[in-house]
């Protein structure tokens, strides 16, 4: 699924050393007064630096994922940096 123009107001970062997921984030956007969850894998910039969420709190994004759930509610999965764009 693709979705466009969807503001991150909230982002939660895994953080659990033992975890596979330390560092995947769930970002909460709002589109046209609907919240969105998109979770991400753990991502990474070109020269392998962990992206926080300092990368996307407050701005405007457009993803491409995978439709699945997580504790009853929808997301969009997204697996790599490619499959964001910020506005």
């Amino acid at each position: 699924v693709s979705m466009k123009n969807l503001v991150v107001t909230d982002v939660y970062t895994t953080d659990n050393e033992e975890s596979s997921q330390n560092g995947a984030m769930t970002l909460t956007c709002n589109v046209n007064g609907v919240s969105v969850s998109v979770r991400t894998s753990v991502l990474r910039d070109a020269s392998g630096k962990l992206i926080t969420e300092e990368y996307f709190m407050g701005k405007t994004i457009d993803v491409y994922g995978v439709v699945d759930s997580y504790d009853g509610a929808y997301q969009v999965r997204v697996t790599t940096l490619g499959d964001i764009v910020i506005h």
